[in-house]
């Protein structure tokens, strides 16, 4: 996640646990559940076909407030910090939380640049092992010889809402576990006041290289 980590350019790899995938129904209308993911798919999109013609800040824009409700992200970093978040300050906490989601959508951003002939198909909802709802999604390459990915979105809900804590790859990689381990090393490391600096740190490197 932060600088060491290196994920391909759909995945953002912010999210939790790793789940193996019992399918159950492939219900392909839009619900409550797959609006989320849907409407993160058509983002995706938008910002990769306008490639070069539509600025960082701009691709930010348009993908902050899609990611933001797609994704749990306050959740998500207080699974990483685990106890230690009780001993932390409304302050903290908030900055913590802030700095999180402008590292995921800098990261979005910053690689959502080009389009060759990329398609996200949602294939429908599902459940894991551990019967938490999960929405799977098909990335169908623009190059028949290219692979072809599946992403699944791990579910849950907040009020009315449902929000995405992991994304599991090809059923095997929860790049959320993968992510999450480096912010707890970080954090063990160099405590939560270095953890935030090390996300404003990789945020602004992200943005500086995306806006040249």
């Amino acid at each position: 996640m932060l600088q060491s980590l290196s994920y391909p350019k759909f995945v953002f790899g912010l999210l939790l646990a790793a789940a193996l995938l019992n399918v159950a129904s492939l219900a392909r209308a839009t619900s409550a559940l797959s609006a989320p993911i849907e409407e993160l798919n058509a983002r995706f999109l938008q910002v990769m076909k306008a490639g070069k013609t539509m600025q960082f800040q701009q691709r930010y824009a348009v993908l902050a407030p899609t990611i933001t409700r797609a994704f749990d992200l306050p959740f998500l970093m207080q699974s990483a910090i685990g106890g230690h978040w009780a001993a932390l300050t409304a302050d903290q906490r908030t900055a913590l939380i802030e700095a999180f989601q402008q590292y995921a959508v800098t990261l979005c951003a910053a690689y959502f640049d080009d389009y060759s002939g990329q398609r996200f198909e949602i294939l429908g909802e599902t459940k894991t092992s551990s019967g938490d709802p999960s929405i799977l999604v098909k990335i169908l390459p623009g190059d028949v010889t290219d692979d072809v990915h599946t992403l699944s979105y791990v579910m849950h809900q907040m009020g009315s809402e449902w929000k995405a804590v992991d994304v599991v790859m090809d059923r095997q990689i929860s790049l959320a576990a993968l992510a999450l381990d480096q912010v707890r090393a970080l954090l063990s490391n160099y405590g939560d006041a270095g953890l935030l600096a090390r996300l404003q740190q990789t945020t602004a490197e992200l943005s500086r290289r995306a806006s040249h």
